[in-house]
């Protein structure tokens, strides 16, 4: 299965072809004749491209004490099933491993053709999500060489420059995954690995991954400043958080803000809330072109001190706080548990595990974004426009709003799943892509959204758009 890769749309356009005249004119103002030819001028861009193949080769399961390991089972979809009941595949991109034992691995071989046309320069490397004991047990070597396949990413192949339809290095790259004996902390748990081929004219700005728990690391102001985000101390000034694409975010991040905040280009591996301090004046709140995993709150145990604020299942909430906000979000992928197994209430043991007092166990699970899910409420919300976002894997709500006295505006964005969560006997809720509710003076407008799942889809009466004191199309 073949999957290519091509960035920077502004960069990289389609082949296109441009003609412009020019005229030259002959003649005063009052002449009696005049003379005119015309030139062409013909331009066309070219066309970055590499393609590749991951296609798995081989599985196995070997027993403790390094006994003899036996070979796994091809199937008839190109999967292996190895001796203790694993099921090892891969879709062309994406390396999925299922029901993995101790001593279980795989093997898989991943081809690069560049079908470029101008000289480029590209890099590979190996991206995880999860950062738990199974991620962290796991042995990945690449060409020979072991590398980290934890939350985050771990360079594979280096930025290299390449000529015009040259080949990419040798052309294949062997990877190989063990899940070694002495895992037992791994029992239970979930992986998603992918291998990402990158590539950029040659010409192009290229910056180096960057793998942080904490967003301040990589923020920056003005002024220079140290940037804080705590909470009753944040910096009182506007606040640019840059990732150009290459900076991944481990853990769950509770932001203040007290000025205009931009993120862009940043993967939050454990979900992110942004809280808004007193401010003197209207602020602005953008975030693009970012990629946003839900927050499991089972790995909030230690070290926060408004675990609160996270949501479990929750990719994303902005809370206004009362204060003059302008929200932004445009061009962000907000992927969530996909877990239908999961309660809709949200991790039912968060007492126990972090003696909070019945905080967070009423908390309504799997938001992709949501306006005021702490709060309950979006007061001083001037306006939100969502826009280009893919929802995918909500078992909630994609979009919640609450509690709206402003224009909000949805456009051009992709649902490709939400609800289906379980019920609870507690207090059962309806799902929907958009869900919330409008007061007097709101507006929502709806437009160019797709929408993946049936109206009324599944036993639960799943709507697409659900919200109340609003009339008007869907899409």
């Amino acid at each position: 299965m073949k999957q290519s890769t091509t960035r920077r749309n502004s960069l990289l356009l389609s082949a296109l072809a441009v003609v412009v005249s020019a005229a030259l004119l002959g003649g005063g103002t009052y002449a009696l004749f005049s003379q005119q030819e015309s030139y062409s001028i013909e331009v066309s861009t070219g066309d970055i491209k590499v393609t590749g193949d991951l296609a798995i080769t081989s599985a196995w399961s070997q027993g403790e004490n390094a006994s003899e390991r036996e070979n796994g089972t091809a199937q008839a979809d190109g999967s292996y099933v190895v001796a203790q009941g694993g099921v090892f595949s891969t879709d062309g991109a994406k390396i999925v491993m299922n029901n993995m034992s101790q001593g279980d691995g795989a093997s898989y071989t991943l081809s690069l053709a560049n079908e470029s046309t101008v000289n480029m320069q590209y890099r590979v490397y190996l991206q995880s999500k999860e950062d738990n004991a199974l991620t962290k047990a796991l042995k990945v070597t690449v060409d020979g060489t072991e590398c980290a396949a934890g939350a985050g990413t771990t360079s594979l192949v280096g930025w290299t420059q390449v000529e015009a339809g040259a080949a990419l290095g040798d052309g294949a790259m062997d990877i190989e995954i063990v899940l070694p004996w002495g895992s037992n902390d791994a029992a239970g748990q979930t992986a998603n690995l992918y291998v990402v081929v990158e590539a950029v004219q040659a010409n192009a700005a290229t910056y180096d991954f960057v793998t942080t728990d904490k967003t301040s690391e990589i923020a920056t102001t003005e002024s220079g400043a140290e940037v804080s985000f705590g909470y009753g101390a944040a910096t009182a000034e506007p606040v640019v958080v840059d990732g150009h694409g290459s900076a991944s975010v481990t853990t769950w991040q509770d932001l203040w803000v007290q000025d205009d905040l931009t993120i862009r280009g940043v993967n939050f591996l454990q979900g992110i809330t942004v809280s808004v301090n007193e401010v003197a004046e209207p602020i602005t709140i953008t975030i693009e072109d970012c990629t946003v995993y839900a927050c499991n709150q089972e790995l909030l145990r230690t070290g926060y001190q408004r675990i609160d604020n996270s949501g479990d299942g929750l990719c994303l909430d902005i809370e206004t706080m009362g204060q003059p906000v302008t929200v932004i979000v445009k061009n962000c992928k907000f992927v969530g548990e996909n877990d239908k197994t999961l309660d809709r209430n949200g991790y039912s043991n968060l007492d126990d595990l972090l003696g909070l007092n019945n905080r967070g166990r009423w908390k309504s699970r799997g938001y992709g974004l949501s306006l005021g899910a702490v709060s309950g409420n979006t007061n001083g919300l001037i306006s939100a426009q969502i826009s280009g976002c893919t929802f995918t894997g909500i078992r909630g709500n994609a979009l919640q709003l609450y509690s709206i006295a402003c224009p909000v505006t949805v456009e051009n964005c992709t649902f490709e799943s939400w609800g289906c969560n379980r019920q609870t006997t507690a207090k059962e809720k309806s799902d929907a892509a958009i869900r919330g509710d409008m007061k007097e003076g709101s507006t929502l407008t709806l437009s160019g959204n797709a929408y993946l799942l049936a109206e009324d889809a599944g036993e639960n009466g799943i709507k697409q758009v659900n919200v109340d004191n609003y009339t008007g199309p869907v899409a």
